[in-house]
């Protein structure tokens, strides 16, 4: 292999790397959102529901 080839293979492997730690930085931050929004939701879920009928439109 040239030193061309060798420098083709070196962009290639370290763009697969770098975009596979982007998506898995990605992936980690969605989760920890849903598991935010969880712990939230279940935190003020009683305090918000006596509001819900007064916010939504129609009968109950």
């Amino acid at each position: 292999m040239t030193i061309f080839d060798y420098l083709v293979l070196f962009v290639l492997v370290s763009s697969v790397i770098i975009s596979t730690l982007r998506g898995l930085v990605k992936e980690i931050l969605s989760l920890l959102g849903w598991i935010v929004a969880f712990v939230v939701a279940n935190a003020y879920g009683a305090q918000l529901a006596p509001m819900l009928p007064e916010l939504l439109p129609g009968e109950t």
